[in-house]
């Protein structure tokens, strides 16, 4: 496999980025309006995790936002409400083309980007057992990352990222790293857990045999 660099960077979350506050009266779709908003379509600035805001207890509700992921391809996922704070979802959207919800609204709710998000997926040679892989931060650095893997076959016909089942290696991280696997996997990403500020370079090498 040659080695692989990736460079992540993000701006800060945007909590109404997608949705400006808004009371629905009824079940329905809620105006994207966002500063992320292009003609009702949500385009983020890099494929991440949406999060659902309110003031009040909209914990009975879900959401469903749906949209595309960083390939282009089709995605949903359904959120449960808040309750005086915000929801995070788990998967990367890179577009929002429409945020559903089941049922009126006590108050305001708001829909934009969280603090999360995680970098693409990298193919791995599964046949290689030594993967070496390093991590250096940026020296305005704000942020915890964590490396994962996956056996999942990432590249079979019709594979969706949120699909993959994701083992986590390196645990939280707010420094730089390095560190390997003595074990196949098939594919890796970095998850980015909390994230404020700064650029994150990548590497993964593998060992020549």
């Amino acid at each position: 496999m040659t080695p692989k660099k990736i460079t992540l960077t993000a701006l800060a979350l945007v909590r109404n980025g997608i949705s400006v506050a808004e009371t629905m009266s009824g079940s329905g779709d809620m105006a994207i309006t966002g500063a992320y908003a292009t003609d009702g379509v949500g385009i983020l600035d890099i494929p991440r995790h949406i999060g659902i805001y309110a003031a009040g207890n909209e914990s009975g509700k879900t959401f469903t936002v749906y949209g595309t992921d960083r390939n282009g391809a089709v995605i949903s996922e359904s959120i449960t409400g808040p309750n005086a704070t915000t929801v995070n979802g788990s998967k990367n959207f890179k577009t929002v083309t429409r945020v559903a919800v089941d049922a009126a609204t006590a108050g305001d709710v708001e829909v934009g980007t969280t603090n999360q998000f995680d970098s693409q997926i990298v193919p791995v040679d599964s046949y290689k057992d030594n993967i070496s892989y390093n991590v250096s931060l940026s020296s305005d650095k704000d942020l915890t990352y964590e490396f994962e893997y996956t056996l999942s076959d990432i590249l079979a016909s019709g594979f969706v990222e949120a699909d993959a089942v994701w083992f986590s290696d390196l645990g939280p991280k707010t420094v730089n790293s390095v560190s390997g696997s003595i074990t196949p996997f098939r594919a890796c990403r970095l998850v980015i857990t909390n994230y404020v500020a700064g650029t994150i370079t990548w590497n993964i090498v593998t060992a020549r045999t």
